[in-house]
């Protein structure tokens, strides 16, 4: 769905324009006040603010999911690895134990000592140490799945670290002011409020003075709603056509896409790199990525 928010007071320049007159998507776009815990009044639609929210949460604690991901990655591919590794004798003994309950083991193989290790067999040390690895895999995963559910504000490594999984790296400093830009209560995080502000000043500043460089990034992550890491054609049409009408559709696309459009001999796609790249020259501003 396309994002839609409308000022009282100044002409929204990226207004959504009707695409279809069934009721029920009517009423869906339908923009309404919201008074934000900022204290500023901005007008959203109920799928613009769900739209919103869906990345918001996506970007926010990000940074510590994606380190737990990496660790259940590695600890996956070491019981991988214990388990092509594994003797003949353990793999018997590990069918026999495979039955038995896990936690109740845990405790008892997890804690065993130096002399004890001395006496029990090869097969029983490689099936001790593949239970504890799969049990340090089911920790993590819940740990992740905790992360997933808990309400965050975005903090700068989460910043960095959605940059870094596209590809791009950006100086301490840049992010910093990425963060300033929005930072309304000046405690150096971002927090969902005030990412609707910063996206509702944006969508209708009419000046081009509006700051930009979080918002940039922002509205790629809003284009890449199935977070691939880069963006197509088609993840933009129906954004572009709300904001510039059809007449202008593939005016915009070229402008964004340059070189890189089908129709121009290119794959379609853009990093988020390529896209910040594109921004800066439609706006002549200062490039984010140096």
């Amino acid at each position: 769905q396309l994002l839609q928010v409308v000022s009282s007071s100044l002409p929204c320049q990226y207004t959504l324009n009707s695409m279809t007159s069934n009721n029920s998507n009517n009423k869906t776009r339908k923009s309404v006040p919201k008074v934000l815990s900022t204290g500023q009044l901005i007008y959203i639609t109920p799928q613009d603010e769900k739209t919103l929210k869906s990345v918001y949460e996506y970007m926010a604690g990000y940074n510590k999911r994606i380190n737990v991901t990496m660790t259940i990655e590695q600890k996956k591919k070491e019981l991988m690895r214990l388990t092509d590794d594994m003797p003949s004798a353990a793999k018997i003994l590990l069918h026999q134990k495979n039955g038995q309950q896990q936690n109740s083991e845990g405790g008892n193989k997890n804690n065993i000592s130096d002399s004890a290790d001395l006496l029990r067999t090869e097969a029983e040390l490689h099936v001790d140490q593949y239970f504890k690895t799969k049990e340090e895999v089911q920790r993590l995963e819940e740990r992740h799945t905790i992360l997933q559910t808990k309400a965050e504000t975005i903090t700068f490594k989460d910043i960095d670290s959605v940059m870094r999984e596209r590809g791009t790296i950006m100086p301490k400093r840049q992010i910093d002011h990425m963060i300033w830009e929005v930072d309304e209560r000046l405690d150096e995080v971002i927090d969902f409020d005030e990412f609707q502000l910063t996206y509702y000043r944006n969508i209708n500043d009419t000046s081009g003075n509006e700051p930009s460089m979080f918002f940039r990034l922002m509205e790629f992550m809003i284009f890449d709603a199935a977070n691939k890491g880069y963006i197509i054609e088609d993840d933009c049409m129906e954004i572009l056509y709300g904001r510039y009408g059809g007449g202008n559709l593939e005016k915009e696309l070229k402008l964004l896409f340059g070189q890189k459009l089908r129709a121009e001999g290119g794959d379609g796609t853009l990093s988020l790199e390529a896209y910040l790249q594109s921004c800066t020259a439609r706006t002549g501003r200062r490039a984010l990525v140096t």
